[in-house]
């Protein structure tokens, strides 16, 4: 069996790539990432070293070799020893596809070609936001004409009991620089509404990226806040490649502190996890693939570190990390999209994220009292796209940009 094409189905204003990889035997891939797919089309594509130079013709049955092939070539066309960015991105789409098409070459679900499933479900946490989008007519994605408002005490409470009464287990908020009363009182309203039972987890994310006056020393500060409110997790604290920095944070307070999202390789991990520079690393299987995320998990679990994936929003990620941490890991849980918490600017972002996440796909994952069941069918167990609600998802887009 070989390799025929590589097509996308989404074009821009999307911002998530659909891709299908497409073989003699009429066995269909299907792989995602969330890069734009302009920008993941040019790479697979240009003339003279796209991905598809080094795809096309190979055999899909040995993911793993390909992945290399596809690596290798690149830093050889290239003169480039670089993996990561962008060209992670598009070989991570692809080599989800790969895999997806020997698991149904082979007619076997992909968690038994990486060596056997140790458990049949694994915990998922919703994955919300503290804020929310004010009416207006401006973009999706952007923020020009749009306004961020913070959600009140109440509001957050309401959504926690919400997400309690669906099954989950544990909660994760998108949190900002918000440590002061204000933001140690919407955290209180989460803890009392979730319970003593209930995960209850922080993601700093962005200003950290952006504001250079932040240090190991203020999230050490904002960490033993949320010390009192028994936060599980706090993720993002510093920049993203700040390995001392992040084993600083880690070792002052009894929070796990959680990276990775921002990594696209596996040498950008192995500092942070051979220093032991954070509790919890956190790949994407949307950034870099099923090959090199199980090579994280795997590499984490033998040193001790948690793998908690990060990736709440399509049925991709939700699919893939389930797959990996079916067979790797230290105490497994991945991410998962909390709807309730995004509603607002016409609900677009809600509409999107249920549709990328439930109906693009034949057969999306079971959510079962808080956990998400492995799929048993071949390949990804996904089946294959439905075209109609691709189209839905890409009109949707386009009435966005539009309204811009």
């Amino acid at each position: 069996m070989r390799i025929t094409d590589i097509r996308s189905l989404l074009h821009h204003p999307a911002r998530l790539t659909l891709i299908e990889v497409h073989t003699d035997a009429g066995i269909v891939g299907l792989g995602s990432t969330g890069s734009p797919p302009g920008m993941i089309e040019a790479i697979i594509d240009d003339p003279g070293d796209g991905l598809r130079l080094f795809v096309v013709g190979q055999d899909p049955t040995d993911p793993e070799a390909l992945w290399q092939r596809m690596a290798e070539r690149w830093a050889a066309q290239r003169g480039r020893a670089d993996r990561g960015g962008l060209q992670a991105n598009a070989m991570g789409a692809i080599d989800m596809a790969v895999w997806d098409i020997a698991g149904k070459a082979a007619g076997k679900p992909v968690h038994e070609l990486l060596g056997g499933a140790r458990r049949d479900r694994v915990l998922a946490y919703g994955s919300a936001s503290t804020m929310s989008y004010v009416a207006s007519k401006k973009s999706y994605e952007g923020d020009q004409g749009r306004s961020l408002r913070q959600k009140p005490p109440e509001e957050i409470a309401r959504e926690c009991t919400t997400l309690r009464e669906q099954g989950f287990k544990a909660v994760k908020y998108g949190w900002g620089n918000d440590f002061g009363d204000d933001g140690m009182a919407k955290l209180a309203a989460a803890r009392e509404a979730l319970g003593p039972d209930t995960r209850l987890s922080v993601d700093f994310g962005c200003p950290a990226y952006f504001d250079s006056t932040w240090t190991a020393a203020d999230a050490i500060a904002a960490a033993r806040k949320l010390e009192a409110y028994d936060v599980y997790f706090f993720e993002e604290a510093l920049h993203p490649l700040d390995v001392d920095g992040f084993a600083e944070v880690t070792a002052a307070t009894s929070v796990h502190i959680a990276t990775g999202e921002s990594l696209t390789t596996t040498e950008e991990f192995d500092p942070f996890i051979q220093q032991r520079a954070l509790d919890i690393v956190q790949p994407d299987a949307a950034q870099m693939g099923i090959t090199q995320t199980l090579q994280v998990a795997r590499d984490a679990e033998a040193a001790g570190v948690m793998c908690v994936p990060h990736g709440p929003w399509t049925v991709f990620t939700v699919t893939c990390h389930t797959q990996i941490l079916s067979v790797a890991g230290l105490e497994p849980m991945i991410e998962y999209p909390a709807l309730v918490s995004y509603g607002g600017e016409g609900m677009v972002q809600q509409r999107a994220t249920a549709l990328a996440s439930y109906e693009i796909v034949e057969s999306p994952p079971e959510l079962v009292d808080g956990h998400v069941v492995l799929p048993q069918g071949p390949g990804l167990g996904l089946g294959n796209f439905v075209p109609e609600a691709v189209e839905r998802y890409q009109a949707l887009m386009e009435e966005a940009a539009s309204a811009s």
